[in-house]
């Protein structure tokens, strides 16, 4: 009889966790549904991997995005930590509904073979006002 009690409270204790976590998940997407209210950057891409190549070759991504906020996108500052990542961007405001490049070189010149990944930070007006990018790829031995 206690087996049975404890099974019970166990499975009436799970039945209430699980109606919770799915109240909170619904609660949580109605609250994403609701119009941005300013800039809002949206990426297509988090991520652009290079591949393998030479050492002593250039690479070159675009990372493009959508503003999808009510309000003009303005890029204010994009910058890696590395000298041999390289980002180019137009500081013109993005309009809501349009979209805008960054443009992001890496030169393997001098650099150890293997892989690499960058981070590329970007600083925007928008709500998401700090969006980090990224670079892969394997630079072969010679």
């Amino acid at each position: 009889m206690k087996q049975i009690l404890q099974r019970s409270t166990a499975i009436a204790f799970f039945a209430a966790l699980c109606s919770f976590t799915c109240n909170a998940a619904t609660n949580k997407t109605d609250s994403l549904s609701k119009p941005i209210d300013g800039a809002h950057i949206v990426f297509e891409k988090q991520t652009i991997d290079f591949g393998s190549f030479k050492k002593d070759s250039v690479q070159e991504g675009r990372f493009v995005f959508t503003n999808d906020g009510n309000k003009p996108l303005v890029l204010q500052q994009v910058f890696s930590e590395c000298g041999c990542t390289v980002p180019m961007y137009s500081s013109k405001p993005i309009m809501q509904g349009e979209k805008g490049e960054i443009t992001v070189t890496f030169n393997g010149k001098n650099r150890l073979p293997g892989l690499f990944k960058k981070i590329i930070r970007v600083r925007s007006n928008a709500v998401n006002y700090i969006e980090r990018i990224f670079i892969t790829g394997k630079i072969k031995r010679e």
